[in-house]
């Protein structure tokens, strides 16, 4: 890749650090459309792999609440998706421990293939999209992305930014 292509994309006139952001807004929005797609046939929403996706990192769950944050989703919006992974036996609804008000959402052990399948699914996209990147430019854009991540968690005042449970 030549760094001269970053410099023409994007409408005219717009400073570079513009142009990343909008840039960034859009590829995630791209590579989402491009993994719903694939997971589809599984019978996923993007809103159901999501969930499933976060929820395995966490075994001892997550509220309602704070699932809706991670997947970027209203909570009201979410119920419905848990509601049908609950019917078809993925996930668990708890009271939780720490608020009588709320639940805990977990995964059930039958949602272990379908993570490995999403997992599959996924990693085949990743190699597609970035077989012919120089891996040093990945690891140049992971820098990147971390050190704009750390700076918006230090404006956010690290609320619930996806690494708390």
């Amino acid at each position: 890749m030549n760094y001269e292509d970053t410099k023409t994309g994007g409408a005219p006139g717009l400073e570079s650090d513009h142009r990343f952001g909008l840039k960034l807004a859009e590829l995630s929005r791209l590579w989402r459309q491009a993994l719903d797609a694939r997971l589809r046939p599984l019978g996923l929403s993007q809103a159901r792999w999501a969930a499933l996706i976060h929820l395995s990192a966490y075994p001892d769950g997550l509220t309602q609440g704070r699932l809706a944050l991670r997947v970027g989703i209203r909570d009201s919006t979410l119920v419905p998706q848990l509601d049908a992974l609950a019917r078809d036996g993925l996930i668990e609804r708890r009271d939780s421990p720490e608020d009588r008000r709320a639940k805990t959402v977990r995964l059930t052990p039958a949602a272990l293939p379908l993570l490995e399948e999403i997992d599959r699914v996924g990693r085949e996209l990743r190699q597609e999209l970035t077989q012919d990147i120089d891996p040093q430019h990945l690891d140049v854009c992971l820098h990147v992305f971390n050190a704009i991540r750390n700076r918006l968690e230090g404006l956010n005042g690290d609320r619930d930014n996806g690494r708390n449970a």
